[in-house]
């Protein structure tokens, strides 16, 4: 008997060629140094209550959860008297703008980041399939990164070249490396939901969080975990 091979959504994209050769990378390219560096059991005292971060496959997940849009080219950011400066080497391609401040005069400024609202000029565009949306938020995660990009949501047309506001970390100076991940896209089919109330989750929780402490670790990952894949 044949079986049917589950059908693989297609998300096409364009890139700037010359600038941007793939326009959407698969975000499990880019789980951040830090955390591979990170050991499964950090402290002498090997045992339960001595696991890492890396034992937590929801954090993994969501590093490689849909696709990243990356840096085009290197950026240089100095500090100047009125604020941070942004310069490339092919100023011909608006990589960067800024904001006017009178767009969204009373949205905070997330702390610890300079209130210039700068805004990435993406080198290429996408199309979520039919029925689908996608998420454009901050790389999930990635705490490492000098700056932090705002979140959208956009439905089943070809996103356009488009602009993602973002806010550099306040006294940041140096380089931006090209291929850094500045936005996370996430798709997701549209569907209708209702929250409902059912107490009886409770106990199904803390059964679970028993059950979790028969394995010194893998538990989660061994019973419960999806593959994702996205390519």
């Amino acid at each position: 008997m044949k079986f049917k091979k589950p059908k693989t959504k297609i998300i096409p994209y364009a890139s700037m060629i010359d600038i941007a050769p793939r326009f959407l990378t698969p975000a499990r390219s880019f789980v951040p140094q830090w955390y591979k560096d990170e050991q499964r059991i950090p402290s002498e005292t090997k045992g339960f209550k001595d696991k890492s971060i890396k034992h937590c496959i929801p954090f993994l997940d969501a590093f490689t959860l849909g696709y990243c849009i990356t840096l085009p080219f290197d950026l240089f950011v100095e500090q100047r008297p009125d604020g941070p400066y942004i310069s490339w080497g092919d100023e011909k391609y608006p990589g960067i703008t800024v904001r006017q401040a009178n767009m969204a005069p009373t949205m905070p400024v997330p702390a610890g980041y300079s209130p210039i609202e700068f805004v990435w000029c993406a080198a290429g565009c996408f199309k979520p399939p039919k029925g689908y949306s996608a998420l454009l938020t901050h790389p999930l995660n990635h705490l490492e990164l000098p700056f932090f990009s705002l979140s959208g949501v956009v439905d089943d047309f070809t996103v356009p070249h488009g602009n993602f506001p973002f806010f550099l970390k306040e006294d940041f100076e140096g380089t931006i490396l090209k291929g850094t991940p500045i936005l996370q896209v996430i798709p997701f089919k549209r569907e209708d939901w209702l929250s409902v109330e059912q107490p009886e989750l409770n106990i199904e929780s803390e059964l679970n969080g028993r059950r979790s402490l028969t394995t010194l670790y893998g538990w989660y990952r061994k019973t419960h975990w999806k593959r994702k894949n996205y390519n």
